[in-house]
């Protein structure tokens, strides 16, 4: 929304109707983000990219795969609306870096219906963003991969 258009809302009912609180933002860079570092302490990514093996020096303006890391699962978990996707899509705009890692964001609960879902269900649909992406990124897979 253009902050010129914009217009009050002339109750209550309005508001909700525009609030969406599904729709995660697009990482730090949506206008509509507010960074409330400040308010979560000594918080810091670092931990997490240690554990993927990414190192970021001071010295270095991008961070640097050291070592890569042993297949592991990690959970982010909160309440809704609380900034799980937007803070996953502000770790896939770090990590999505030649020669660190080929980040490709799948949300299933938005693309899938949670009431009928098996594994193979989301088997397909994470095969089908990865394909997706690489052809966005005009990246071709060797035939024998596919």
């Amino acid at each position: 929304m253009n902050g010129e258009n914009w217009t009050p809302p002339d109750d209550l009912w309005e508001v909700n109707r525009g609030l969406h609180l599904d729709d995660p933002l697009d990482g730090s860079n949506d206008r509509r983000w507010v960074d409330t570092g400040a308010a979560r302490g000594e918080y810091s990514h670092r931990p997490l990219y240690r554990v993927l093996g990414v190192q970021e020096a001071a010295d270095e303006p991008q961070p640097q795969l050291q070592a890569p890391p042993d297949r592991g699962y990690y959970l982010f978990c909160g309440h809704r609306g609380c900034g799980k996707s937007t803070e996953l899509r502000r770790i896939r705009q770090h990590l999505h870096q030649q020669d660190l890692y080929y980040v490709v964001f799948a949300d299933a609960a938005r693309d899938l219906d949670p009431n009928n879902l098996r594994y193979q269900d989301i088997l397909l649909h994470l095969a089908a963003k990865l394909t997706g992406q690489l052809q966005m990124d005009e990246i071709e897979l060797d035939p024998v991969y596919v």
